[in-house]
């Protein structure tokens, strides 16, 4: 009787321990990483999501263009396609895909909501196309734009955070420019001479009224009045046309007033050039050689050769 009581507790005990069993464990959360504007920037690229409670405005578009108004404005999000049915404030002369020019020129949005369209949503690091839901400020209308993050050029926007950061930190700076930057023509239509080493004060920041691109208005010491495209005036490149004083001021003092006339006005080198005057005289090479004889620096059909850090020949 015990024999068969311990195989019964025996047995028993091996069902319990056969059984396999699982553990229900919670799924991790998703957690979206917040990205926030960068007012340093009109065009956020592939940070989409960075513009949510920003406020846009609707920049005009060159005469020419008018007749075709804006694309990419709907008032349904859901739908695949462009149609008159469903393009908010159709439609432009030009296209029925279209908005007016007329009605929506001049107007300001708010960001209230990016939502990835299409295959963004499974490959947000391939595809870069969005829906915008805004608020249109007069009107209260819900709107929805289509942005793309891979094409700076289609953005028709100016974000309003990012213009009153220009005019904030802008407004007041003084820079010389290279002496053909310009033509001799001044705001008012009136011819005038240019001359190397002006200083020019920026005093506005605008949109100009014929491709309508951000500008800075710069003023020199005789009155003339000139405009600058603000994507020029943050250019990083080496040999950039627009310098600020101190800027100029510092390579002046380091490289010799001769050889930086050579550098920034001329955008000559010289034999026996350090590497850091050919890059603000030339630019960033589209390649380098290297060898046992020294450096081969490649430009369009053209090529610096540099022993030890020195400009040894060009041609």
């Amino acid at each position: 009787m015990k024999k068969f009581l311990l195989l019964i507790l025996l047995s028993s005990f091996n069902i319990v321990n056969g059984q396999i069993t699982t553990l229900n464990v919670p799924k991790d959360k998703i957690v979206e990483e917040q990205i926030t504007y960068d007012v340093t920037t009109n065009f956020m690229g592939t940070n989409a999501k960075a513009y949510v409670g920003q406020e846009l405005y609707l920049k005009g578009i060159s005469e020419s263009l008018r007749v075709y108004g804006y694309s990419d404005f709907k008032t349904d999000q859901n739908t695949t396609y462009f149609r008159e049915s469903n393009v908010y404030k159709c439609c432009s002369s030009k296209s029925k895909f279209n908005s007016s020019y007329e009605l929506l020129n001049g107007k300001y949005f708010k960001v209230l909501e990016v939502i990835p369209h299409g295959y963004t949503k499974e490959f947000p690091t391939i595809y870069s196309e969005y829906f915008f839901k805004l608020e249109e400020k007069e009107s209260k209308d819900i709107v929805y734009y289509k942005y793309n993050g891979k094409y700076e050029h289609s953005f028709p926007f100016v974000v309003v955070s990012h213009f009153e950061h220009l005019k904030n930190n802008s407004v007041g700076i003084k820079i010389i420019t290279t002496k053909n930057y310009f033509d001799n023509t001044d705001l008012s239509g009136d011819t005038f001479e240019l001359k190397t080493g002006d200083i020019w004060t920026v005093e506005d920041v605008t949109i100009e009224d014929k491709y309508y691109k951000l500008v800075y208005v710069v003023k020199n010491s005789r009155g003339n009045r000139k405009t600058i495209e603000v994507s020029s005036f943050n250019d990083t490149a080496p040999n950039r046309a627009i310098l600020t004083v101190k800027e100029y001021n510092k390579y002046k003092l380091k490289f010799g007033a001769t050889n930086w006339n050579k550098i920034f006005e001329e955008g000559k080198v010289v034999v026996g050039f350090t590497e850091e005057m050919c890059l603000l005289a030339w630019g960033n090479p589209n390649s380098i050689n290297k060898a046992s004889y020294g450096d081969q620096w490649v430009y369009d059909n053209q090529y610096l050769y540099f022993k030890n850090g020195k400009l040894t020949s060009y041609n």
